[in-house]
C-alpha cells in the first residue's frame, strides 16, 4: 500500500531513522518530496537522510530548500542541519556565516557548531568567545566539548 498522507511519510521516515536505515529513509523521503514539494518537512527529512548517507552536496541542496521554506521555530533546526552539512563539505565560511545569524538564540547546538567552525577557520579568539557563551548556556556540555577537543 502506498503512503499518501504527509504525516504517514513523516512517521515511517522517523522509524527508518530510529533503526538507522538511512537508505530506506532516503528512498521514502525522495517520494515524499515528489508528492509534497512545497512542504519544508519533506526537504528537511531528505536532507537529513542524505546527510547520514554522507552525500553532503545533496544534503546541502535539500537543506537550503528546507531552510527557504521554513518559518518560525523551524528555521533553527534547518540552519543546524545546513550548517552541519556545510561543515562536512569543508565550507566553513558558509556554515559560520549562516549559524552566526542565530547566535542570539542562545542555543547549545548553535554555540557548539560556532565553536567548531571557529576552530576550523583558525580563529581562536572567536572559538573562546563561543565556548564562553556555551558555558553560560550549559556548563556540562561546554566542559565535555572542551575536553573532547583537548584530548584529540
Amino acid at each position: 500500500m502506498a503512503i499518501e498522507k504527509l504525516d504517514s511519510f513523516v512517521k515511517q521516515i522517523l522509524i527508518y531513522f530510529k533503526n538507522k536505515d538511512y537508505g530506506e529513509a532516503h528512498s521514502l523521503a525522495t517520494k515524499m518530496v515528489a508528492k509534497f514539494p512545497k512542504e519544508m518537512i519533506s526537504h528537511f527529512l531528505l536532507a537529513r537522510a542524505t546527510f547520514w548517507l554522507e552525500r553532503y552536496p545533496e544534503a546541502i541542496s535539500e537543506a537550503i530548500k528546507a531552510f527557504n521554506l521554513a518559518k518560525g521555530g523551524d528555521l533553527l533546526p534547518c540552519a543546524i542541519l545546513l550548517g552541519s552539512s556545510y561543515f562536512q563539505s569543508g565550507e566553513y565560511e558558509k556554515g559560520y556565516a549562516l549559524l552566526s545569524k542565530f547566535e542570539k538564540e542562545k542555543n547549545e547546538e548553535v554555540k557548539k557548531l560556532l565553536f567548531i567552525f571557529s576552530l576550523a577557520r583558525k580563529n581562536e579568539k572567536e572559538a573562546v568567545s563561543h565556548v564562553a557563551d556555551l558555558f553560560q548556556i550549559n556548563r556540562q556540555a561546554a566542559k565535555k566539548l572542551v575536553l573532547k577537543f583537548l584530548s584529540s
